[in-house]
């Protein structure tokens, strides 16, 4: 019975907002689950079967949080953090560092191509439209 309210009582205290993040969402670093908002700005008339950049962005949030990130769908699409080499793998990002996104542009005219950026809980992408006929 005194190891039940042993028990009882520590989670009663993590409730009670001491300052100790018990449950944190984002991996550990606290501060959130995802960081404020950003976007790409899309590309437009770029080469077919090229691989095309997105600016830089920098990404901002609650200081002391790390992120996940990946990145999903057209071929090639990779991310580089800091001006680091480009990955697709999983990893690892935290506030004010920067952000570029690439992938291969279609092998077809006029088309779109979508690359999808996952921080945390936020999910942005950036495309890029190739050359019209």
């Amino acid at each position: 019975m005194k190891w039940f309210l042993a028990a009882v009582t520590v989670f009663m205290l993590a409730g009670c907002g001491s300052g100790v993040d018990w449950f944190p969402e984002n991996g550990g670093g606290g501060g959130g689950s995802a960081p404020d908002g950003f976007t790409f700005t899309p590309k437009t008339n770029v080469a077919v079967n090229t691989t095309v950049q997105s600016e830089s962005v920098t990404v901002t949030g609650t200081s002391g949080s790390i992120w996940t990130i990946s990145v999903s769908g057209a071929p090639g699409s990779a991310y580089s953090i800091n001006g680091a080499a480009f990955t697709s793998s999983p990893g690892t990002i935290k506030p004010d560092q920067s952000l570029v996104v690439q992938h291969m542009s279609s092998s077809t005219n006029n088309t779109v191509t979508t690359t999808s950026v996952k921080v945390g809980t936020y999910t942005t992408s950036f495309q890029a439209t190739t050359v019209p006929l």
